[in-house]
């Protein structure tokens, strides 16, 4: 699934008894009519010759029924419009998964590996696919490798495929890069029908872990950074009848081994944050407000915390015209007793 490249089909010939040339358009060879994939039917197998972009080497492209690495993608569900599993009301939200994915910076990237709650592992170990989660499903990338190595041949590309858990699992998100030969900024991303929730500034390099935890019934993420990551941040959806929010919390300057935890309570439209250091740290907080007539306008704020307080984020206020949303910290069991309150300034 390395260095793929897509062509559109449009008609069929067959050439033998088993032999069939499927013409296509390759926009690697504009107006040229000649371009055809070949299918033996008798052996199951499939060739091409193609290149992943213009001005880089050509290569025949080649698989088999065991290999999977011809697909017919349909035109017609890229048609209309696509339902939104993490837009107000959840429109279209009816997902039976959640789906996690990460994305890096480099042609190296960390592994990603999903373990529940009793120890069931479904993404890579090491080089290997394994899948032991009931129902879970992995979906492998395709990706397109541009980069040369010095003998010429294109530079291995990995990125870890997608992986979907059912919606109501609790699991461990194992984000692993001790492999590395490089140092990489990844993005870990969780999107499911009730909780979605992006991972940034996950710094991965050579012998570096991370790891998160996802509780979808108790709307609860915990996030174990590693070493490399200075400044953990993490990006939450969360919605109103008539608004929706991006909630992103940065821990600035977070001591190493921190593990930093944020839960949502959507009834009271609001989200707490904390940590498990007694340190003395700052937190960024910025929301980004949308509405339902396109509008946006960003919130922000920096509160700072110690010992074991809490900060808890009341943004169901900015629902409103002139609403306003504050931060409030508290002790652990002391919410009728707030420790300090922080106004949400609205960002021009």
């Amino acid at each position: 699934m390395k260095a793929g490249h897509a062509i559109t089909p449009y008609a069929v010939e067959k050439t033998g008894p088993s032999e069939y040339e499927v013409l296509v358009y390759d926009n690697n060879w504009p107006g040229n009519d000649s371009r055809r994939l070949l299918i033996d039917t008798k052996t199951n197998t499939w060739s091409y010759y193609a290149m992943v972009s213009p001005g880089y080497p050509q290569a025949q492209y080649e698989g088999n029924a065991k290999s999977k690495t011809l697909r017919l993608a349909p035109v017609t569900p890229g048609l209309g419009v696509q339902p939104c599993p993490f837009c107000v009301g959840r429109q279209g939200g009816g997902s039976k998964y959640n789906q996690i994915r990460l994305d890096g910076t480099s042609n190296e990237h960390a592994r990603l590996l999903v373990v529940d709650s009793q120890g069931r592992k479904t993404g890579l170990i090491g080089n290997r696919v394994v899948n032991q989660i009931p129902g879970a499903k992995v979906l492998p990338r395709s990706s397109g490798g541009i980069r040369l190595r010095p003998n010429g041949t294109l530079w291995k590309d990995s990125p870890a495929p997608i992986i979907q858990v059912p919606k109501n699992v609790e699991f461990d998100v194992n984000v692993d890069g001790r492999h590395l030969g490089v140092r990489d900024r990844e993005t870990l991303s969780l999107v499911g029908p009730t909780y979605d929730a992006t991972v940034e500034n996950l710094i991965m390099a050579p012998h570096q872990e991370a790891n998160v935890a996802l509780s979808p019934k108790g709307n609860a993420i915990t996030y174990l950074p590693s070493d490399k990551t200075t400044s953990p941040a993490i990006s939450l959806g969360a919605e109103s009848k008539s608004a929706a929010y991006n909630i992103s919390v940065a821990a600035l300057g977070a001591p190493k081994g921190s593990s930093l935890t944020f839960v949502k309570e959507p009834k009271q439209q609001l989200m707490w944050f904390g940590d498990d250091t007694k340190e003395k740290r700052t937190y960024e907080v910025k929301i980004r407000r949308f509405t339902a007539n396109g509008s946006m306008r960003e919130f922000g704020a920096d509160v700072t915390i110690q010992g074991n307080q809490q900060a808890f984020l009341y943004y169901g206020p900015l629902a409103k015209k002139n609403g306003h949303a504050r931060l409030v910290v508290y002790l652990p069991g002391h919410r009728n007793h707030p420790v300090q309150t922080f106004p949400i300034e609205l960002i021009e």
